[in-house]
């Protein structure tokens, strides 16, 4: 199971350095509950999910 999008940090643009250039703990904090919420690990989301099967070997 997967996903196409994700949350991920900017901390430097074009190697200018964007705030302390340090991933910060809100950051984190989202990237943890976004994985929990596309692996269901959070209950009463399930709605938001859509499940793809995979293409079977041949």
């Amino acid at each position: 199971m997967g996903t196409g999008s994700e949350i991920l940090p900017i901390v430097d643009i074009d190697g200018f350095v964007i705030g302390s250039g340090e991933i910060s703990r809100k950051t984190r904090i989202l990237q943890k509950e976004y994985n929990r919420l596309v692996r269901r690990g959070i209950a009463g989301f399930e709605r938001w999910l859509t499940s793809i099967p995979q293409a079977r070997a041949a």
